[in-house]
């Protein structure tokens, strides 16, 4: 099995560009990780996907002119690039129960 790239990126962005608070950012990247481990995907291909999804947030914090927008992408992109060095990541992620019904402050974090 493969991660289609470009739709899970896009539903990230899409999701990360209404996000009221930090808060709803990180459960927007969890609830998408969350979804990956669950495809079963090897450790590697997941990393992979963990450190190109932080390329494009980057990206996207540099270029994109509305603030809100560009300090959801930035605190994205270091929360991902900071999930890995957390002990017992994996494992913390897979024990969430994350349903992401509209990012504006309406996240269940069950």
């Amino acid at each position: 099995m493969k991660i289609e790239f470009e739709k899970e990126s896009g539903e990230i962005i899409a999701n990360l560009k209404y996000a009221g608070y930090h808060l709803d950012c990180e459960r927007v990247i969890l609830y998408n990780i969350k979804k990956i481990f669950e495809m079963g995907l090897s450790e590697q291909m997941i990393t992979g996907y963990m450190e190109n999804l932080f390329l494009i947030l980057e990206k996207l914090s540099k270029s994109t002119e509305d603030v809100l927008e560009r300090f959801n992408y930035k605190h994205s992109a270091h929360f991902l690039n900071s999930l890995p060095s957390t002990p017992y990541w994996r494992n913390w992620i897979k024990a969430r129960q994350l349903k992401i019904d509209n990012v504006n402050g309406k996240n269940d974090d069950v």
